[in-house]
């Protein structure tokens, strides 16, 4: 699942990169994220699994960490991270993208944070297997941010570049 329609809005060349997966962050990941971004006045899920087998991590409204987790039955925000490819230095630390209507910020020259939640969701509706329950890879939000990918790459193809 690749889309290949990016631009780089801080510089006004127009600078193509390609979309190699689109995830949530995990807890591992907040360390690149500044303390200002965390903050988004709603709660947002993280891919990385709480104490309890129901329960997920989470970013409070505030940006604050929640260990314990919230039940993944719950719909939360879900604030999607890009994993891209592009030429070395084409990208840096830092820069702003304009992706899907959606502005994205570089954490890395790799990884692209989405400034704000693009939905709510369950992280997994079915509770009756707790070896599943909060995983990510099999979880609900996954199966829902792939086809969100999917979707938007689809319609971008379509579309004028307005971005020119």
């Amino acid at each position: 699942m690749r889309a290949e329609v990016i631009k780089k809005v801080i510089v006004k060349e127009e600078t193509e990169i390609i979309v190699d997966s689109i995830d949530i962050p995990s807890v591992e990941d907040l360390k690149d994220i500044p303390s200002s971004f965390l903050s988004i006045g709603e709660c947002w899920w993280l891919s990385t699994p709480a104490a309890s087998k129901f329960n997920e991590m989470t970013v409070d409204e505030k940006g604050a960490l929640n260990e314990r987790g919230e039940h993944t039955y719950l719909s939360l925000g879900i604030r999607p991270m890009l994993t891209i490819l592009a030429a070395p230095g084409a990208i840096k630390r830092k820069d702003r993208l304009s992706f899907a209507g959606y502005e994205w910020y570089m954490l890395t020259p790799t990884k692209a944070l989405c400034r704000r939640n693009i939905a709510t969701h369950p992280f997994k509706k079915d509770q009756t297997d707790p070896e599943t329950a909060n995983d990510y890879k099999q979880s609900d939000l996954k199966k829902w941010l792939d086809k969100w990918l999917m979707k938007v790459t689809r319609n971008l193809e379509n579309e004028p570049d307005y971005y020119g």
